[in-house]
């Protein structure tokens, strides 16, 4: 079930572009990260327990949870301000409020939430989480 889930978020993951200074941000997964250079995102994926919502066979399961995007700039960017909340739009934009079906999987994307700024080892970083809903039928 979290593995199947975890595929569809990859999935869309890989086929989004998020565009600083007329580039493409590189994603890396949780266990991907190393000592990056440059500007990055970095991403997570939490699930809570599952919700039964029915007794039986094949019982349909409704999991919440996010997917969080760590968006690493250089502090160096003099635009900082105009280029972590550009970034921001075109995440909520991607992720906006929608709903769609991948196999046994009923998707929504819920909203998408922005914490505030911190600086992390040269870089100034926002986070945001992409809450979301599944449905899971065998």
């Amino acid at each position: 079930m979290y593995l199947g889930f975890n595929t569809i978020a990859r999935k869309k993951l890989n086929s989004a572009s998020f565009q600083y200074n007329g580039n493409e941000l590189p994603i890396y997964f949780s266990g991907d990260w190393e000592e990056d250079k440059g500007a990055h995102i970095r991403t997570l994926i939490y699930s809570n327990e599952p919700e039964a919502t029915e007794v039986g066979f094949s019982a349909p399961e409704n999991v919440t949870g996010y997917i969080q995007l760590g968006v690493f700039l250089p502090a160096t960017d003099k635009g900082l301000d105009y280029s972590l909340n550009e970034l921001a739009s075109q995440i909520h934009t991607e992720f906006n409020r929608s709903n769609f079906v991948d196999g046994n999987y009923k998707v929504e994307w819920l909203n998408v939430q922005r914490e505030n700024e911190i600086r992390v080892a040269g870089h100034y970083t926002v986070t945001l989480r992409v809450n979301y809903r599944y449905f899971h039928c065998n």
